[in-house]
C-alpha cells in the first residue's frame, strides 16, 4: 500500500484475541452413481423383449395347426 496519510497501516492487539480470515479452499464431494443402462436403452430393452415374447407365442400357435 503507498505510505502517505490516507493510508491504512497494520495494527495488532498486544492482548486478547486475533481473529484471522481463512482463504475458501477446495472441498471434495463424493462422487456421484451413474446407472449402469440409461433409461431409454431399458425401455428399448422392454419393447424388444415384448415383441420377441409376441412373435414366440404366434410361432408357437402356427406350430400346432
Amino acid at each position: 500500500m503507498p505510505e502517505g496519510t490516507g493510508a491504512l497501516r497494520e495494527v495488532l492487539p498486544k492482548q486478547g484475541q486475533l481473529s484471522v480470515e481463512d482463504m475458501p479452499a477446495l472441498v471434495l464431494c463424493k462422487p456421484k452413481i451413474l446407472p449402469l443402462k440409461s433409461v431409454s436403452l431399458e425401455k428399448l430393452e422392454k419393447l424388444q423383449k415384448a415383441a420377441k415374447d409376441l412373435s414366440n407365442k404366434y410361432y408357437s400357435q402356427c406350430m400346432k395347426l
